[in-house]
Parts: C-alpha cells; sequence; structure tokens
C-alpha cells in the first residue's frame, strides 16, 4: 500500500490521522483508504467489558473514581484472563482521572513535551498493563533496539542501529513484541518526525520479523501449523 498510494501517511492511517493523508493523495484514493479503514475496525473486546466502559464513561465527574471502581473490581483471587484485564482498565483510569482532581481548569498542559508526554500520560497505562500481565517487560525511552543487531549479524546486514521510545519484551523467550514511537507531543505533531518515525518502526518490525524467522527455520512444516505460526517458503 505505501508503494500504492506513495504516502508515508498509509502507513499509521486511523481515524486520527486521516486528514493528513486527505493532504497527500488524490481524493479517490482517500476515499478507498477510508474504506479500507472502517473495514478492519471490529472491537474484539467483550460485550460485557464494553458495557463496563459506557458506564464509566457516561458517569458524572463527581463520581467516576467510584464508578471505576464498582464496574471493574473482581474477586480477589480471579486469575482469569478477563480478571486482569478488568484490573488494568481500573488501575489505568484511576491514574487517568487524578490528574484532574484538583486542577483547574481540568485539561493537560498544552506545552508539554515530548518526553514528558511519554511519561505522565503513556507510562501509567502501560504499567497498569503490566502490572496485571506480568511476562512482559518494559522499557522506557532511548532503548536500544536488539533485533536490529540480531539480523544484522544474522544476516551481514548492515541496518543503522535504533533507539526506541517504549520496548516491550516477552520475557519467556526475550522476544521485542512492541515498539513504541512517540512523534512529538501531540499538540504540534510534525510532519518530518511522524515519517521518520514510521521507517524507524517498520525497520524495527522487519528486523524483528527476520530474527523470528531465523530462530525457526528448523520448524517442521507440520509442527508450525499445529501451532499456528506462520508457513512460509
Amino acid at each position: 500500500m505505501y508503494d500504492q498510494y506513495s504516502s508515508a501517511y498509509i502507513i499509521c492511517a486511523f481515524h486520527s490521522t486521516i486528514n493528513y493523508i486527505k493532504k497527500s493523495v488524490s481524493i479517490n484514493d482517500y476515499q478507498e483508504i477510508k474504506q479500507l479503514i472502517g473495514k478492519t475496525e471490529n472491537l474484539i473486546l467483550d460485550n460485557s467489558i464494553v458495557k463496563k466502559l459506557e458506564s464509566i464513561f457516561d458517569a458524572d465527574p463527581s463520581v467516576i473514581e467510584s464508578k471505576i471502581i464498582s464496574e471493574t473490581t473482581t474477586h480477589y483471587s480471579d486469575q482469569s484472563e478477563t480478571g486482569r484485564f478488568l484490573f488494568f482498565i481500573k488501575h489505568s483510569l484511576l491514574a487517568f482521572t487524578s490528574n484532574f482532581e484538583y486542577r483547574n481548569p481540568k485539561i493537560f498542559d498544552r506545552e508539554i513535551s515530548e518526553r514528558t508526554f511519554i511519561v505522565e500520560c503513556l507510562s501509567p497505562i502501560f504499567k497498569s498493563f503490566r502490572n496485571a500481565f506480568l511476562e512482559i517487560k518494559y522499557n522506557w525511552i532511548e532503548k536500544e533496539v536488539d533485533s536490529i543487531k540480531i539480523a544484522n549479524k544474522m544476516f551481514m546486514m548492515q541496518a543503522r542501529l535504533r533507539k526506541t521510545d517504549l520496548l516491550a519484551t516477552h520475557l519467556v523467550d526475550g522476544k521485542e513484541i512492541v515498539d513504541v514511537e512517540v512523534s512529538s507531543p501531540p499538540y504540534n505533531p510534525q510532519e518530518s518526525h511522524t515519517a521518520g518515525d514510521i521507517k524507524k518502526l517498520l525497520m524495527m518490525a522487519v528486523c524483528n520479523l527476520c530474527y523470528i524467522f531465523g530462530n525457526d527455520l528448523n520448524c517442521k512444516i507440520e509442527d508450525a501449523k499445529k501451532s499456528n505460526h506462520l508457513v512460509y517458503k
């Protein structure tokens, strides 16, 4: 799709960046891209969780904290995936609402810097998820990506080493599963910064995929099919 539309913005196309796409492609391409986006926007959350979230977001600000707790509290011994996910929702929303308890007016600072935005707004969300799902480790701000080093060594490439704003690693096998880039604070995005971060994310994703494939080249095709892994020639 990148080659077809000749636009960096197609890589991160979703509703909040659709206007950028409109500015950089023809109107016919824009309509086609918008239609493609609409086809993929299917919620994967269970309906019961969606109803809880709707109930929370409809609550009056004066009772929002008690509403978050009442809708997301589970039995202390609940170790199910749903129970852990509700734990994540509870603590990430409580952390967010606590930002506005004594603010007047209740808004974030528009002059916030990129790294301050990461620490203040993004890290509480990921920390809540980490506390619920302990098999993931997070490394913050300018963490060097190991998969690029490994891909360089494995395929004798010379890809430039990269650092990312957030790197999530699966503890069981050490594989890097999430790279996050923040392209300046949200109120003042720079097009060149955004395009550069997109290219960086693509490079990290490709190297990580090469790393996974390289470690599984001796996998029997029958075993790959049984475990729902990618089957490739």
